[in-house]
């Protein structure tokens, strides 16, 4: 009845997918996540060192970054 494989090693394959897939989600949750954040600020720097800072539906705020 058994193929060769032994319940220890059913077992490590499953923990071995379990870890790949929880990566793989931390790295969709990171990559949603950075996107958010890109939509959410949009900022805008000029020469004399001030950003400009906009908020989605809300006015342009300055910040000095000296």
């Amino acid at each position: 009845m058994s193929d060769g494989k032994t319940s220890r090693d059913v077992m490590l394959q499953r923990l071995q997918m379990k870890r790949a897939t929880s990566i793989l989600g931390m790295v969709v949750m990171f990559a949603l996540l950075a996107a958010l954040c890109a939509m959410l600020v949009f900022v805008f720097t000029s020469d004399d060192g001030v950003a400009w800072i906009k908020w989605p539906g809300g006015s342009w705020r300055s910040v000095s970054l000296r």
